[in-house]
């Protein structure tokens, strides 16, 4: 293998390799936006371990970058970051429903087609 080649290669491995901080913060702060979101449409009960694995996940992943891991973090957060979408998007059906219109949503509402008389 020539020293060019060798060059490209070193290159390309870095380059697939690094990670930048910036773009992992941005994951981040979307990431812990869309738990905020999915938390507000109730998914702790509707999409419970979709809800679960990205709360750790982003725990596992600030623990990462606090030892130094950026590359490890980031896998962490894009996984949560996975995890934290798919638990909304099962919850916006789930949790916002409200058959009888009272404002108690279905999923935790004990009479879900009698208005409550509050």
């Amino acid at each position: 293998m020539s020293l060019g080649t060798a060059m490209v290669l070193l290159l390309a491995w870095f380059a697939l390799g690094c990670t930048s901080p910036k773009e992992v913060q941005k994951t981040m702060v979307k990431t812990e936006r869309t738990l905020a979101m999915a938390h507000n449409v109730n998914a702790s009960l509707c999409a419970p371990v979709e809800l679960a694995n990205a709360e750790t996940a982003v725990i596992f992943a600030k623990i990462e970058f606090q030892q130094g891991y950026l590359r490890r973090g980031s896998e962490y957060i894009r996984y949560a970051h996975d995890m934290a979408e798919t638990a909304l998007t099962m919850s916006k059906t789930c949790g916002t429903a409200d058959r009888d219109q009272d404002m108690v949503p279905d999923v935790i509402d004990r009479c879900p087609d009698e208005k409550e008389d509050y």
